[in-house]
């Protein structure tokens, strides 16, 4: 799957587009509360490093697949 056509062209193995679209749904709060509310969603959820890379797919990830950014 081809993402982010413009000045960049991010190409991934499995066809992900994590990269676009980030963590769903899309959570609002005032920018006050942003950094109060996202420690307790972490906490909450026990989100770890681990959950973050399996998510983050092939920009973090070592052991599967690869990415390729071409800057234009």
């Amino acid at each position: 799957m081809c993402d982010h056509i413009g000045r960049y062209l991010y190409l991934t193995t499995e066809g992900d587009d994590f990269e676009g679209r980030g963590f769903e749904p899309d959570l609002l709060v005032n920018s006050k509360d942003a950094l109060d509310r996202t420690l307790k969603m972490i906490k909450y959820y026990n989100i770890n490093e681990r959950h973050m890379k399996k998510r983050l797919g092939e920009t973090v990830r070592n052991d599967v697949g690869f990415g390729i950014c071409l800057s234009l």
